[in-house]
Parts: C-alpha cells; structure tokens; sequence
C-alpha cells in the first residue's frame, strides 16, 4: 500500500499544469500511478485518472499519458486496470496500541461469517499454539455476523479445544470460559468473579460457563488472563499495522484510557524502531485518557504525539530534520524542542480549562430546580 499525503489532492486538480512547468519536477517522481479512478476528494470530488507521487506526497493528477511524461528511468509506473484510489482512511476511535499488543496471540473472529467457521478458528489454533496455551478471543465480533445468530456455547468450545484454556469475550458484558480456563483463573463461584461479576445458570441451576456483568467486572476478568510477552506484543504490534495499512487505514485517533497505556506507547516506539512499522504508513493520535503524561495528549502534523517527539531521539532528530533542515545546529534544534514544550503546556492548560468547563456543566445539570424553574 501506498501512503500519500491527502492534503496535495485539492491542489493537484487545478493547477496541474503550472505544477508540470515549475521546478516541482526537476526530479522524477517515485510512482506513478495510471489507468485507474482516483478520487480527489475535493470541493466537486472529481476524478481523475493517473497520478504521480514523489517522498510520499502527491506531485500531480492528470491523464496516464500526461503522468507518464513525468515519469524518470527510476519511477515505478503502476498500471491500475481500472482500480479505484482513495484517500488514506482515520479511524476516529480505535484502540489500536491496547489491540496491537495482543494480536498475534488471540484468535481473531473478525469476518467469520458463521459461527462454525468461528469454532474451526479455534480448533485451528488449538492445533497449532503449544499445548495448553490459551485461545483467547477478546471481541472483534457479534451475533449478527453468524448465520446461526447466537453465541458459541460451553460445549462446543470443549469440543473444539478439549486441552485448552478458551476464553471468549462478547463486548464489554458478556464472557463464555471452558473448565479448564475456569479452574486456571480459580472461579468455582460467584465470589470468585471480580468486578461484581456472576457465573450465568441453566434453568437447572448448573453453571453454564458464561460470566456476565458490567464493564468494570469483564475488564477485571480479562485483567486475570496471562499477558503476551514483550517479543509477542512487538510481533502483534507490527502485525496489527500492517493489516490496518492494508485496509487502507493511514490514521488512527486512539482514545488511550487504559492506566497501562504509558508501556503500550513505548511498545509501539520499540515496534516502529524496527523499521518493520513506522507512522508514515499508519498516523496514531492519543486523545486524552488518564494514563497518559500531558504531552501524550497532543498531535504535530507528523502524526507523532509531542511526547514522543520530544522524549525519543530518533523521533526528534527526524522531526527537526524535516522542519530546520538537515544541516540545523544543536541551538537551532533545543530552540525547536523548547518550542514544543510550550506548545505542549499551552494545549494541556487548554484541556483542562475544557474540561473544568465539562465538570461544571454537569454539576449545572444535576442541580436540583426550584418552582421558578430556576
């Protein structure tokens, strides 16, 4: 997949022209892309049928012939056939860091279209994790996906997975256990449930292996589970990314609101010091959450959180790079970090005025009336 800068498509649509003649092509572009619809996206959401495309921003949209002409020895010229090329797509709430960790550990029931299908994923992983590993399956699904419509019962996972622990989530309500992942965990009772939870009962009074509750008690349920390894949640992380990129997702706002979410972020940063996943191919945001610093709070243009601007080397070293130029100086460069601590501090008090303003409101709403009205 290829991440380009939306932002170019407005221009591109009317002044490709002056774009060809100007010094904007002194050097050829990476890629061109011919043959197909692409969508601008701009005030008449034209179309247009080629495009080029040079250090990951759009250099111009015309005709595949007049594409062509800009293409150098080097360029890589994609034929379409008649593909359709849009905009990268944000998610605009998606816990991606929290998802990532744990995505190359858990069964993935996204897509099954039948909950027989669901159980064969099950099986599968059963067959080819180390024996007695958990199968874990942590949302991602409903009801309404499966032709049968219901949910997977006691039985039919043991079948599935006779040996292994099986824990299945359904939002934030609703859990079904195997014997064995219930006698892993210690729950023989009500008691045993945190959060206020409770084991559900068939019309005999037996258990029937779901636990049911609010948020709070499935949120301490998963909590119990055993967590990935850091080299699995490194695995999961560029894992997740990946498919995310392949979905065409190029941005993601991701509420942060889980107290662990200072790790996951450095998780990520380790991940993406990889090389294997980096922002320009998926943009994440963190918007607000308790767990995170105040920094943490904030976005630059380059999709990066001013945190990790300011706190990761590489990150700030890149990022000064784009901004100052290659050859800034050290004075130049804390003069640039400065400046986004106080932009940083400036947004944060900005934030918490806001949300005093929330808080207030609301105690306004709960005040009781008098017979005035008033």
């Amino acid at each position: 997949m290829i991440r380009v800068e939306t932002a170019g498509l407005k221009a591109c649509t009317t002044i490709v022209a002056v774009l060809c003649a100007s010094n904007a092509f002194a050097q050829a572009p990476d890629t061109v892309l011919v043959n197909g619809r692409v969508l601008t996206v701009d005030a008449q959401f034209s179309t247009r049928e080629a495009l080029a495309i040079r250090d990951g921003k759009i250099l111009a949209l015309g005709s595949s012939a007049e594409m062509r002409k800009l293409a150098g020895p080097r360029s890589r010229v994609i034929d379409l056939q008649g593909r359709t090329v849009i905009p990268g797509l944000i998610d605009s709430h998606l816990h991606a860091i929290r998802a990532a960790e744990t995505f190359a550990t858990e069964v993935n029931w996204i897509g099954a279209p039948t909950l027989a299908d669901a159980l064969g994923r099950i099986r599968d992983a059963a067959r080819t994790m180390k024996p007695g590993a958990w199968l874990i399956v942590a949302g991602g699904w409903n009801v309404q996906q499966f032709k049968e419509n219901r949910r997977p019962t006691q039985a039919e996972l043991v079948a599935a997975a006779p040996n292994n622990p099986v824990y299945i989530q359904l939002g934030y309500g609703w859990a079904m256990l195997t014997p064995v992942a219930l006698k892993a965990l210690n729950i023989s009772s009500d008691a045993d449930v945190p959060g206020g939870g409770r084991l559900e009962k068939d019309a005999s009074g037996k258990p029937t292996g779901a636990i049911s509750g609010g948020q709070g008690a499935i949120i301490a349920l998963f909590d119990k589970l055993p967590k990935p390894t850091f080299d699995e949640q490194v695995t999961g992380t560029k894992a997740f990314f990946r498919e995310l990129n392949r979905l065409g997702l190029t941005g993601v706002v991701d509420p942060a609101t889980s107290r662990r979410e200072d790790d996951r972020i450095g998780l990520t940063c380790a991940a993406c010091h990889t090389g294997q996943i980096h922002y320009q191919g998926i943009d994440v945001r963190f918007d607000g959450g308790p767990a995170m610093t105040d920094l943490k709070k904030l976005e630059l243009a380059t999709g990066l959180s001013i945190a990790y601007t300011l706190y990761v080397p590489f990150r700030f070293q890149r990022f000064a790079d784009r901004v100052l130029g290659t050859e800034a100086g050290k004075a130049d460069r804390d003069a640039l970090k400065q400046n986004l601590s106080a932009i940083g501090k400036f947004l944060v008090d900005w934030q918490n005025t806001y949300d005093d303003t929330i808080k207030h409101k609301q105690t306004w709403r709960s005040s009781p009336v008098n017979s005035n009205g008033n």
